[in-house]
C-alpha cells in the first residue's frame, strides 16, 4: 500500500506536466483561431458573377478590391458568347448618398444612387449583393444590355472573409473542427491521421453574413466597419503549420489553380448542414473556374459527424439515432434502414438541382454519387465549352 502511494506521489509531477502541455497546446490553438479571426476581419471584396448564365459566360477579376477616396472598386474582364471585354465597378460615397459606377471597356455605362430601383437585392450567396436588373430601362440601352447579359450579372460585397484556398492535386478539409459539433470528442484521433498524412486545411466555423452588421454608409464614408463575432471553441490540437481558415456554416471560396484532378476529403461536421455548404461552394469555385478539372470529394464517414436537424429536407435524425454517437458511420451501422432516405435526399439536391443552375458553365457534366447500398450517374448536357467529372464518394 505504501509502495503504491510513494508511486502515485512520484507520478503526479509528470502527471502534472503532461497536463500543463496540454493545456498550453489547446491555448494555443484557441489563439490561432482569434488571430485567424483578426486577420479575416481586415479583408472585404467585391465579387461579381454570372448567376444562372443563359449560356457561358464568365467575369475573371483583374485587380485586388481597393478602397481609396470614399471609393470602393474592382476591375474584372467579361467573356460571354466569344466576346470578351473590361467591365470595373465602383462604389462610393457623394453628397451623403451611396453611388454606383459601371463601365464597360472603360466608357462610363451605368451611374446612379445604391438602393435606388436599379437594385434588387439577393442575400442567398452573401451579404451585400445586388443584381444590375434594372439599369436597361434607366439608360434604354437594350441592345448593350442584351449583348452582355447585364441581368444576370450579380456582385456581392463581403467583409471579414478569409482569402480563397488553392487547390491543386488532394486536400484534407477538416471542417469545424468545434466542440458544439463534435460534442462527444469522438474525431480527434482520425481527424489527426489525416493532419499527419495529407495537405490540409481547417475551416474555423463563424457567424454567417458578416456584412449584414456593417453600416454601409458609415464604411464609405470613414473606411472603419465593425462586426460582431464568436470565437468557437476546440479542443482539438491541430498542428501549426496547418492552414486555419474561416467558413461560416461552410461559406468560403476555392480557387481551382491547374487542370489536375482536385481530390478533397473532409472530415468534420456537420455533414446534413456546413460541409453540405461546403460542397456547394466547391462545385461553386470548379464551375466559376475555366479550368477543366475533374473534381473528386470524399465523405470519410468515421471522422464526420452529423446535427439533428439538417438543412435540406430529408437529412434530419431522430434523438435517438445520434444517442451515443453522431459519427455517420455508427449511425448507419446502428440504424442501417436510414441511409437510404438520406443519400437519396442528399443527392437530389446536388444532381437534381444545384448542378443545373450552371448549365451555362459546361458542355457536359459527369456527375456521381456513391455510398454503401446506393449510386447515381448521369451525363448532362449543358451549353458551354468545358467537359466536367464531378464524383462524390462515401468512404
Amino acid at each position: 500500500m505504501t509502495l503504491c502511494v510513494i508511486n502515485l506521489f512520484m507520478k503526479i509531477p509528470y502527471l502534472f506536466i503532461a497536463l500543463i502541455s496540454t493545456i498550453t497546446l489547446a491555448q494555443s490553438t484557441q489563439e490561432r483561431i482569434e488571430k485567424t479571426f483578426e486577420e479575416s476581419f481586415l479583408n472585404k471584396d467585391l465579387e461579381c458573377f454570372y448567376y444562372q448564365a443563359k449560356e457561358n459566360g464568365l467575369i475573371s477579376p483583374t485587380s485586388s478590391t481597393a478602397f481609396a477616396n470614399k471609393a470602393l472598386s474592382r476591375d474584372f474582364t467579361l467573356e460571354i458568347d466569344n466576346q470578351k471585354i473590361d467591365l470595373s465597378f465602383k462604389l462610393y460615397s457623394q453628397n451623403s448618398q451611396n453611388m454606383y459606377e459601371l463601365k464597360l471597356d472603360n466608357n462610363l455605362v451605368y451611374q446612379g444612387e445604391l438602393g435606388s430601383k436599379d437594385f434588387a437585392s439577393l442575400m442567398e450567396f452573401g451579404d451585400g449583393g445586388f443584381f444590375l436588373r434594372n439599369l436597361a430601362y434607366r439608360s434604354g440601352d437594350q441592345a448593350l444590355y442584351n449583348k452582355y447579359d447585364l441581368g444576370r450579372i450579380k456582385c456581392n460585397l463581403e467583409f471579414a472573409k478569409s482569402r480563397p484556398i488553392i487547390l491543386s492535386g488532394a486536400h484534407h478539409i477538416n471542417v469545424h473542427p468545434h466542440t458544439r459539433y463534435d460534442y462527444l470528442g469522438l474525431l480527434e484521433e482520425p481527424v489527426n491521421e489525416y493532419f499527419k498524412t495529407m495537405d490540409s486545411y481547417v475551416l474555423i466555423d463563424a457567424a454567417n453574413r458578416q456584412g449584414a452588421y456593417v453600416d454601409f454608409a458609415s464604411f464609405l464614408s470613414t473606411g472603419n466597419y465593425s462586426t460582431p463575432y464568436e470565437v468557437f471553441q476546440t479542443l482539438m490540437k491541430i498542428p501549426s503549420d496547418i492552414p486555419m481558415v474561416i467558413s461560416p456554416a461552410g461559406y468560403n471560396d476555392y480557387v481551382f489553380e491547374d487542370k489536375k484532378d482536385i481530390e478533397i476529403t473532409f472530415t468534420g461536421g456537420n455533414h446534413n448542414y456546413c460541409i453540405w455548404n461546403n460542397t456547394r461552394n466547391l462545385m461553386w469555385g470548379l464551375f466559376y473556374s475555366d479550368k477543366e478539372s475533374n473534381l473528386t470529394i470524399n465523405y470519410d464517414t468515421n471522422a464526420t459527424v452529423i446535427q439533428r436537424s439538417g438543412i435540406i429536407p430529408g437529412t434530419s435524425f431522430r434523438r435517438k439515432h445520434v444517442r451515443g454517437s453522431n459519427v455517420i458511420a455508427d449511425i448507419f451501422k446502428k440504424y442501417p434502414e436510414i441511409q437510404q432516405g438520406y443519400h437519396s435526399a442528399y443527392n437530389y439536391y446536388f444532381q437534381k438541382d444545384f448542378i443545373l443552375r450552371f448549365t451555362g458553365l459546361y458542355k457536359t457534366l459527369t456527375y456521381s454519387y456513391e455510398a454503401q447500398g446506393f449510386k447515381k450517374e448521369e451525363i448532362i448536357q449543358g451549353k458551354g465549352t468545358r467537359n466536367l467529372v464531378i464524383k462524390l464518394k462515401y468512404l
